[in-house]
């Protein structure tokens, strides 16, 4: 595989590298991206193709600059000067651009000392010229090696703003601010960063491409509905894994490979461009690993299986067939996943649904976490009734969302949220809206010693 193929296989996941919940590209792909373009260009090289990289995310913040002060005709006159440069691949003469670089900076005064006396990003609202001044500005401090290599696509939080890329000082702008602030707006955020991953990294790598031209289109004024959505859309498997498949499993999808025989040699669940857990199997050596979202895993070796919990050995279990093993691990791997996503639902409700919520307006994200509980117990050959409380609470809550199952989810409801009363009580706000008059009012909040209300008969 050839270092443009390299680019593409790390691209093709890029978007599932953005995090739905702030839409910020995940630093860990950012700085995978930028050491593969490291070890695989020359020195000056790879610094053009990183200018040229930031030179284009910056150019997005130009719609953002008129001329109605002297800030954003400073920034627009130093923009358009670095990217003439690059252009001629001169940085030489970028790096000469330091005095005007740090005045453009001293002049949008976006940066202020916390209480300990740390830089911080002064965030206020309506204030996306600065933001685009300032990631003018950083890119003469990239030109210059100014900003350590340790710290290139850091996470944000632990660095000061003069160390933050240019192509986040772009982001910024995009989305008004940052994702936790009350004027940064998340799925703008988004937009910028599938913008990166589609169209300025092969623009930049492209270098008869011009600079002049982001080809960046503004971000939507609301949200699309597939934005809004609990469920992700799974993406489509590449032409070369014809024995992989891929389907949708709560808010992120589970994908599964297997050999000619037909038998699992790896399954995992990714959500939020991160795996969690995983089966890993090579018949031939009769060997596999396990792992589950916590703190569990479990090596097979030729018959022995060997338990691990928080990294210490737990046990042993000796002449089990490795096929069943492999299904045993299937099963886990699924319940595992399914046990904690009562919580991630009703925390993507909280964040990104309407206020008050209505579980009547997403009926179709709360079927197919039903359908995924139902997944579940299928895999596992096993009832509702004989699973652990949380995946219990999870499983009614959307029986009563969608009126399904009811008789069976009031009878096993109040013991289950007895159970979990401590853990999720914080959300019972939303709990009560998943229930609704499936319970009367006088249930709430811990509901263990009363009865079901009778059953509403339409």
């Amino acid at each position: 595989m050839n270092i443009m193929e390299d680019i593409e296989e790390l691209l093709y996941f890029g978007v599932e590298q953005i995090d739905h919940r702030d839409g910020i590209l995940c630093c860990m792909f950012r700085s995978q991206l930028y050491r593969i373009l490291k070890k695989e260009f020359s020195e000056n090289l790879f610094q053009l193709i990183q200018l040229r990289i930031a030179v284009l995310c910056v150019q997005t913040t130009a719609i953002w600059l008129k001329d109605h002060s002297p800030l954003e005709r400073n920034a627009r006159q130093l923009l358009n000067t670095i990217c003439q440069f690059v252009e001629q691949k001169d940085l030489l003469a970028i790096c000469s651009l330091q005095e005007d670089a740090e005045q453009l900076f001293r002049q949008a005064d976006i940066i202020r000392d916390n209480h300990n006396n740390v830089s911080e990003l002064n965030d206020i609202p309506n204030q996306e010229q600065l933001y685009a001044a300032a990631a003018i500005a950083q890119l003469v401090i990239l030109a210059r090696n100014e900003i350590p290599e340790r710290e290139i696509h850091s996470f944000y939080k632990k660095m000061t703003p003069r160390s933050w890329m240019p192509s986040f000082w772009a982001s910024l702008a995009c989305s008004r601010g940052l994702p936790q602030s009350a004027h940064g707006c998340r799925y703008k955020m988004q937009h910028f960063w599938r913008w990166y991953i589609e169209i300025a990294v092969k623009s930049a790598l492209d270098l008869t491409c011009s600079l002049a031209n982001p080809q960046f289109s503004l971000p939507p004024a609301l949200p699309s509905k597939t934005d809004l959505r609990f469920a992700r859309p799974v993406p489509p498997v590449r032409a070369h894994k014809p024995r992989t498949i891929r389907y949708a499993f709560f808010e992120g999808y589970i994908e599964k490979t297997t050999n000619k025989k037909g038998n699992t040699i790896s399954m995992q669940f990714r959500s939020h461009g991160q795996s969690s857990g995983m089966i890993a199997v090579d018949y031939r050596a009769r060997t596999g690993i396990w792992n589950d979202e916590n703190y569990g895993a479990e090596k097979y070796k030729r018959g022995t299986v060997e338990h691990i919990h928080l990294s210490e050995f737990a046990g042993t279990k000796k002449k089990i067939d490795i096929h069943t093993w492999v299904r045993e691990k299937e099963a886990n791997l699924l319940h595992h996943v399914a046990i904690y996503r009562t919580e991630w639902l009703i925390s993507w409700a909280k964040i990104h649904w309407e206020h008050p919520f209505h579980p009547s307006q997403h009926l179709d994200d709360i079927r197919h976490c039903l359908e995924s509980y139902n997944r579940v117990l299928e895999t596992n050959q096993t009832a509702i009734e004989n699973n652990c409380s949380l995946l219990q609470v999870g499983w009614c809550l959307c029986s009563f969302a969608l009126n399904q199952n009811i008789t069976r989810a009031r009878s096993i409801f109040p013991h289950a949220w007895h159970q979990e009363y401590t853990r999720l009580y914080s959300h019972l706000d939303y709990i009560k809206r998943f229930v609704g008059k499936h319970f009367p009012s006088n249930f709430w909040p811990k509901g263990y010693a009363l009865e079901p209300a009778q059953e509403h008969r339409s």
